[in-house]
């Protein structure tokens, strides 16, 4: 299938079933509710814009090389990306969830407080992720994780990150800005005993051990938050040489 017009609209009105969706152009497609299962792949470096509701593109989305342009998510629906994925944006658009079932590369960005993005076990984020207000959007790592970029900024923090599931190892390899960070959580499950290793800086104001947990702080980097944990004598927090603690940690009779 070939959408080459620029500035177009291409809607799919049901399941579609192709090889390969090429963008000749930077023109959009829209799937509504419908499955796409195809190769998504551009002509031209950053062009076309893939928009989904609730349903599953099946395959790889751009590569390293050549990019699409924008990936949509839609508000109030879950878009499950079945595969790789290269393009310049993702957009966690409303209150939608995207469902990263391979790795992505490129730029997220959340728009609401109540967007999500969910990372399967095994695949990482290459890519910074930023937000469009204060405190806005959830990720949330189902398993062992690496996110190579920073994680919203001082102005702009993400609402909430959920990392360190039992079994996992969640890598942040940039500076974190949340308003609350869950050790031990994907979102529903609360009580995870994985490890967050936090290679950058971690900005608060609040870092929870939902279980008994492991947080690691890299040399010469800084966690400025508020440190609680949900049951008393669970979480352990490691630091290495130079690194420091802003905040509080635990509190009279729920110490880590």
């Amino acid at each position: 299938i070939n959408a080459d017009g620029a500035a177009t609209t291409v809607a799919f009105a049901g399941n579609t079933f192709a090889a390969t969706l090429n963008f000749g152009g930077d023109g959009t497609v829209t799937t509504s509710d419908n499955n796409l299962t195809a190769a998504v792949t551009t002509s031209i470096i950053n062009t076309g814009t893939l928009t989904s509701g609730t349903r599953t593109i099946t395959g790889q989305i751009g590569t390293a090389a050549l990019p699409i342009k924008t990936i949509n998510g839609t508000t109030a629906k879950t878009t499950t990306l079945a595969n790789d994925a290269y393009a310049q944006t993702l957009n966690v658009v409303g209150t939608g969830t995207i469902l990263q079932q391979g790795n992505f590369t490129g730029a997220v960005a959340f728009a609401n407080a109540a967007g999500t993005l969910k990372v399967s076990d095994g695949k990482n984020i290459n890519a910074a992720i930023t937000t469009a207000g204060a405190p806005t959007g959830t990720l949330s790592l189902l398993g062992t994780t690496t996110v190579s970029g920073a994680v919203g900024t001082n102005a702009n923090r993400l609402n909430i990150l959920n990392a360190g599931i039992t079994g996992a190892t969640d890598t942040f390899s940039g500076d974190i800005f949340a308003a609350a960070t869950n050790v031990g959580s994907d979102g529903s499950t609360t009580t995870g005993t994985g490890a967050v290793a936090l290679n950058g800086n971690l900005t608060g104001p609040a870092l929870n051990y939902g279980g008994d947990a492991f947080v690691t702080v890299a040399a010469a980097k800084t966690l400025t938050a508020a440190i609680t944990n949900t049951t008393t004598n669970q979480g352990t927090l490691t630091l290495d040489s130079a690194s420091a603690v802003v905040g509080a940690v635990g509190s009279t009779g729920v110490g880590l």
